[in-house]
């Protein structure tokens, strides 16, 4: 029976609900959140698996959050009012000289850096930089040191730092990419440290000031599926689910005591009901889950947000605006499940069961929104 009323939910929704509201259960409620969470769950399995993550070192602004592992020729500091990224960068500051650095003991942080072509291609970094006269640097340079002070490579960087007080945001190959030199016996595969230098002429000493922020190496990408199972994604899918209709049903709970003051039947039998508009919701999943599987690759990174990466690769696409058209569609349609429900149960008329269900419809949607928010899914 739970099977042939779902079925007919779809396309004849006044005799399904007259026929549930004489005697509602659960199994139909409970089969729709099995197979709508599963295939939920496979909708967003397809679209992650089109997702590529950059893997990068390290994952946070850990290494700009302290001054724990940095070492300078001048005054280290935590600067919190002036950062790219998190709540503040590392700056240093010198005063009356023509050269200022800054080093990162990336061993000392309990890590070592493989920058072999198969682990790590780029290196991100954002550099500041102010002369109390105004003066741009003679000379900057990188280096990465592998092991010991005396085996590096070094790249210049003078002509990628923009003006004095202006973040210089630059991104760099690794490896054999831009042409690092070469000084001691380095290895890619094990990098120790970072160093950064700003030198002027002796001529023209000034007091230094260098700020880094935005520290870290990338450039391999995975799939979004290697951190999100499908268990997990099920797992949401059930929880957002549940929220979804426990709240549409609160909220047309308290209308009904609103409009009606006494119902006619229990609440736990108006919870049934509820549970079999959302029927609908299989349609949309299998159509987002086959619609997604046509989805280009798209790559998420240091420099390339998820919601840029998508804006620019998906939103364009005539299938992601259908699934966007669909979901607005299925919405309505339980709308109007829903106040056929209530017309079979309280005899409304067809305007106020729309208005009530409606009503409910969206006052739900921002309910289950701070639900979500207080219990952190």
């Amino acid at each position: 029976m739970a099977l042939n009323w779902i079925l007919k939910v779809w396309y004849s929704p006044i005799k399904a609900f007259k026929e549930i509201t004489q005697k509602p259960d659960f199994l139909g409620p409970l089969i729709i959140l099995i197979v709508t969470s599963l295939i939920a769950a496979g909708f967003q399995q397809v679209a992650q698996s089109k997702i590529f993550v950059e893997s990068l070192v390290p994952e946070n602004e850990e290494w700009t959050s302290s001054t724990k592992f940095w070492t300078s020729n001048g005054a280290l500091s935590n600067n919190t009012k002036d950062a790219l990224m998190g709540n503040q960068s590392i700056q240093s500051f010198v005063e009356n000289a023509s050269r200022i650095w800054m080093k990162f003991d990336i061993s000392k942080a309990d890590q070592t850096l493989n920058c072999s072509e198969k682990e790590i291609t780029k290196l991100y970094f954002s550099l500041k930089w102010n002369h109390s006269r105004n003066l741009a640097p003679a000379n900057a340079k990188i280096q990465l040191l592998s092991s010991n002070e005396t085996s590096f490579f070094e790249l210049n960087i003078t002509k990628l730092l923009q003006e004095g007080s202006i973040w210089s945001n630059i991104t760099l190959n690794v490896n054999e990419g831009n042409s690092w030199l070469k000084q001691g016996a380095p290895t890619w595969e094990k990098i120790t440290s970072i160093k950064f230098e700003l030198n002027w002429t002796a001529f023209n000493p000034g007091n230094l000031t260098l700020l880094v922020d935005d520290l870290a190496f990338g450039g391999k990408f995975k799939p979004w599926t290697t951190y999100m199972f499908y268990l997990d994604n099920f797992l949401y899918s059930v929880s957002n689910f549940l929220i979804f209709w426990a709240a549409y049903f609160a909220v047309l709970l308290v209308f009904l005591k609103t409009f009606v003051f006494e119902l006619e039947m229990s609440g736990k039998a108006l919870f049934a009901i509820i549970g079999y508009t959302f029927s609908v919701e299989i349609l949309q999943n299998l159509v987002s889950l086959l619609l997604a599987s046509t989805f280009p690759t798209i790559y998420v990174g240091y420099a390339f947000t998820l919601q840029n990466a998508i804006s620019q690769n998906w939103a364009p696409l005539l299938t992601y605006q259908i699934i966007s058209i669909f979901y607005v569609v299925i919405m309505v349609w339980v709308i109007h499940l829903t106040a056929i429900a209530l017309r079979h149960l309280h005899k409304f008329s067809w305007l106020k069961a729309l208005g009530i269900s409606a009503i409910a419809y969206i006052a739900a949607i921002f309910l289950r929104a701070l639900i979500a928010l207080l219990v952190g899914i």
